[in-house]
């Protein structure tokens, strides 16, 4: 695992945090894809989307982990791929919030774009019901 000066202190300790709970290294995944942001909410350094390779968890147990540490967003990706491997992660952030906000909660889906004629990310809410029906949640 590498922080270098491109993330904020704050979400460095918490990724190292995370690692200590799973007991596994956390892989930082799609970093080139993830620069330029893809909301105005946040900036680069705040935000990361990794892995955990040693981590024998389910994902929604990982999920769990991370929801201790009070990230403000936190996506569930149960297709994501890290040296060839089909791993699941997340994407984490310290996004800014205002005392009446929640932080946010989904998952991101890999699905094939007729119109795009390429592989594109859905996002769904990650609602019970939504856990369920991905396979995130028995």
């Amino acid at each position: 695992m590498l922080f270098t000066e491109d993330y904020a202190p704050i979400l460095a300790t918490k990724l190292i945090g995370l690692s200590r709970l799973c007991n596994s290294e956390v892989v930082i995944v799609d970093a080139d894809k993830l620069s330029g942001g893809f909301t105005k909410e946040l900036r680069a350094g705040d935000y990361a989307r990794v892995c955990f390779p040693e981590y024998g968890g389910s994902l929604f147990g990982l999920y769990m982990m991370a929801e201790r540490l009070n990230f403000s967003g936190i996506g569930l990706f149960p297709d994501l791929v890290h040296d060839g491997k089909i791993w699941g992660g997340l994407h984490l952030d310290i996004r800014s919030l205002q005392p009446s906000e929640q932080g946010l909660r989904w998952i991101g889906l890999d699905q094939f774009s007729r119109k795009e004629k390429r592989k594109i990310e859905v996002y769904h809410p990650a609602t019970v019901k939504n856990l369920k029906k991905f396979y995130i949640l028995k």
